[in-house]
């Protein structure tokens, strides 16, 4: 029913412009990777977390071209 499409937007970098100063982080001690600054002491692991919601509008008003559009892009996404 939907063909995809070659991306029409970078969300890649839009994503990190606008939420990648806001997502948590999660800290993890590990004994294996040591400290960048402290060479006895234990490293960190980093570990991003992130939720997205995305929200497609199926109403009349839209068309199925449009909608094709809309989930190509949720695709890339």
């Amino acid at each position: 029913m939907f063909k995809q499409k070659e991306r029409i937007f970078n969300w890649k970098s839009y994503f990190r412009r606008m939420i990648g100063t806001i997502l948590d982080v999660e800290l993890k001690k590990t004994r294996k990777k040591e400290s960048i600054r402290f060479p006895d002491a234990s490293g960190l692991k980093h570990k991003r977390k992130s939720n997205i919601c995305v929200v497609v509008d199926t109403s009349g008003s839209v068309s199925d071209k449009e909608l094709c559009d809309f989930f190509s892009e949720i695709h890339h996404v």
